[in-house]
């Protein structure tokens, strides 16, 4: 949950409600106090794409593309 709020914009209570958002956006809203090391790595990958979406920018380019 830290991870994915920590580029997001306001207060902790405000980062952490989008970090809630995000995560259950990309089907992690369970594991927002899990650490790192105990996500598979396609749970890493969503974490990412999360992380990036929190600052709530008008265009993301990535690449590879996610599957």
């Amino acid at each position: 949950g830290d991870n994915v709020g920590f580029g997001g914009i306001g207060g902790r209570d405000v980062k952490r409600a989008a970090a809630e958002t995000l995560l259950e956006k990309v089907g992690l809203r369970h594991g927002i106090d899990q650490y790192p090391h105990a996500l598979s790595g396609g749970k890493h990958q969503r974490v990412a794409l999360a992380r990036a979406l929190a600052p709530n920018m008008s265009l993301l380019v990535y690449s590879p593309p996610f599957y």
